[in-house]
């Protein structure tokens, strides 16, 4: 049976909650992400910032080099990296600072957040990840970190695909939402109230929501942050994706399909990559809670500050005219306003030693 059809029987007998729909369509046997041919790009169903090329790596790799290089003592510089999907950043990562910084290579113990086999098989195959001195090693999730780790874990469009809980504001209680499988197809309505005081006080954060306004919260975040410090000794996260800086997360919930957003987002489970934008003011919370100085600002601003910081007086020259060129409009992709520069956001935060 195909997810879809799996999901057909299971809510043909009861409303299933929004994020537990999302996470049969995404990660159960068969599910979007356990097929061989999903994959970002052009070609694929959905576009980030690898995408544009290996200009993002590039950046990303000058900012770890000066992190590596203000970090005190400590031989293993634990890189991590999860949602890496074929690899493709961490390989740009790792040319860069094989280039730029070969020394620090050898300090490096490379770690896969990854569950899924087909997709340890083909980060494995990078040409980066084979020439590691240290080999890399792979991980089901951050709960298996190793304990002390010291270093840095990122990743790029990880949360959003995270599963989100759906909720209506109606007579000013808020009802969560189900999908059901009636007449031919799926269908989202009201299944029951929100479970908790806590969860009623934090969705009704300012601004006041109106009668028949959606929120959506992602239950599973909180205890990922935790799983990622739990054994930190000195390390931080950096993240990009999509969202509101400040505020409440509303009805965002979207499905793609090559490109192109199927409605209603709960349609076609399993062939469409479900997405929902990141609630970055409550994962900023969640950090502050633990003691972990966070910051949000714009990708653009972030990327932007890494290149000015970078000796590009020799660039050109080593590039070439038509090869510098490109890279500036690739530039301009990632940080440009209009482009997405603004959409994207970064997020960083870090626990350091005593």
């Amino acid at each position: 049976m195909t997810p879809e059809q799996q999901l057909q029987a299971i809510c043909a007998g009861r409303p299933l909650p929004t994020d537990e729909f999302i996470h049969h369509a995404l990660y159960s046997p068969g599910g979007y992400y356990a097929r061989s041919e999903t994959a970002p790009g052009q070609r694929g169903d959905f576009f980030t910032s690898v995408s544009v090329g290996p200009q993002f790596g590039w950046l990303l790799a000058q900012h770890i080099i000066t992190v590596m290089r203000r970090r005190a003592g400590g031989e293993i510089f634990h890189l991590i990296e999860q949602g890496a999907h074929h690899g493709i950043l961490s390989n740009d990562i790792l040319n860069v600072i094989d280039y730029c910084a070969s020394p620090l290579l050898g300090k490096i113990q490379f770690i896969f957040i990854e569950p899924l086999a087909h997709l340890r098989a083909i980060q494995a195959a990078q040409p980066a990840v084979g020439r590691l001195p240290r080999p890399a090693l792979w991980i089901n999730s951050p709960a298996e970190l190793p304990a002390g780790w010291c270093g840095l874990m990122y990743c790029n469009e990880l949360l959003d695909a995270f599963p989100v809980k759906r909720f209506l504001y109606h007579n000013n209680t808020w009802l969560e939402l189900g999908i059901v499988f009636r007449d031919g197809a799926f269908h989202e309505e009201p299944i029951a109230d929100a479970p908790t005081q806590a969860l009623q006080e934090a969705l009704s954060r300012p601004p006041m929501p109106t009668q028949g306004q959606i929120r959506e919260w992602r239950p599973a975040v909180a205890g990922w942050l935790r799983d990622i410090f739990s054994g930190c000794a000195d390390g931080s996260l950096l993240l990009f994706d999509y969202g509101p800086a400040a505020g409440p997360v509303g009805d965002t919930t979207r499905a793609f399909h090559t490109h192109r957003q199927i409605t209603p987002w709960h349609a076609r489970p399993g062939e469409c990559d479900i997405t929902a934008d990141v609630d970055f003011e409550h994962l900023a919370n969640l950090a502050t809670s633990m003691h972990l100085h966070p910051r949000i600002q714009t990708q653009g601003a972030f990327l932007s500050a890494i290149f000015a910081g970078v000796d590009r007086e020799n660039l050109p020259a080593a590039l070439g005219s038509a090869e510098w060129s490109r890279w500036c409009r690739h530039f301009q992709t990632l940080t440009h306003p209009e482009h997405l520069g603004h959409r994207f956001l970064a997020f960083t935060c870090e626990k350091k030693s005593p």
